[in-house]
């Protein structure tokens, strides 16, 4: 799924995350954060859709919902 398709994302959170993944690969869950910045409510979405999952420490989207809380 494209990020277009994630109710909730805003366009700013999607575009600083094109944009710092286009620079280099996240390395980390705190990597991805600090690059991007998304709110409480998109880290929410974000670990529910499983676009954290191929991040070392989020091997599920479970995984990925519980290391954002």
């Amino acid at each position: 799924l494209g990020l277009h398709r994630l109710k909730g994302l805003s366009t700013a959170t999607a575009e600083r995350l094109v944009e710092a993944r286009s620079h280099a690969p996240f390395t980390s869950l705190p990597d991805f954060l600090r690059r991007t910045s998304p709110n409480q409510k998109e880290r929410r979405l974000l670990a529910a859709a499983g676009a954290l999952n191929g991040l070392p420490e989020v091997d599920h989207r479970r995984a990925g919902l519980w290391q954002v809380e």
